[in-house]
């Protein structure tokens, strides 16, 4: 009997945290607060709610950042992880929630996950942006080359008289020059 009504509980209270997390964003971006009589959302958390603004601003990213589904089938993991995932962008987010057992990791590890799977980013987009580099820099090489080219075909043409110039312009729609 006791277990049954913990597990149901539970599930409560998994169902009712993205209603409380949407809640809250809406009395925040509506100012609903307002009409109660509070001048700000933060005293608002903190007197009718009994959560500091941290907490408060915590819910509201799950609301913007997770979809409903997500969070009921992950809510579990508690939500300061979930504040955690709702920082992420969703293919990084996707990629701890598929492969970290997200019950079994604490908030420390967790934590250096995400930094240890930014920082592979940042290090991928730093060699991205210098292979971009080096490809613009070979294809200014290329075009220097083909100008160089041009112009000693051009100089040896004209010198030799107009016989060869039909075959210098076959001889540059056949390079695609």
């Amino acid at each position: 009997a006791l277990h049954r009504k913990i597990t149901a509980n539970a599930q409560a209270a998994q169902d009712s945290l993205f209603e409380v997390c949407k809640g809250l964003k809406e009395m925040r971006d509506s100012k609903l607060y307002k009409e109660l009589g509070y001048s700000s959302f933060e005293d608002y958390t903190e007197n009718e709610v009994g959560i500091k603004r941290r907490m408060a601003y915590n819910y509201i990213s799950i609301a913007e950042n997770i979809p409903e589904k997500n969070v009921q089938s992950i809510a579990q993991i508690g939500t300061t992880k979930l504040a955690l995932l709702a920082k992420l962008d969703e293919p990084v987010r996707a990629e701890i929630v598929q492969n970290t057992d997200l019950s079994d990791t604490t908030v420390k590890e967790l934590k250096q996950r995400i930094n240890q799977l930014e920082s592979q980013k940042k290090s991928a987009e730093a060699d991205a942006g210098q292979a971009r580099d080096e490809v613009r820099d070979a294809r200014e090489q290329v075009a220097l080359a083909l100008d160089a080219v041009r112009l000693l075909l051009g100089v040896r043409l004209l010198s030799c008289g107009s016989i060869f110039f039909i075959p210098f312009f076959r001889i540059l729609r056949f390079l695609r020059l």
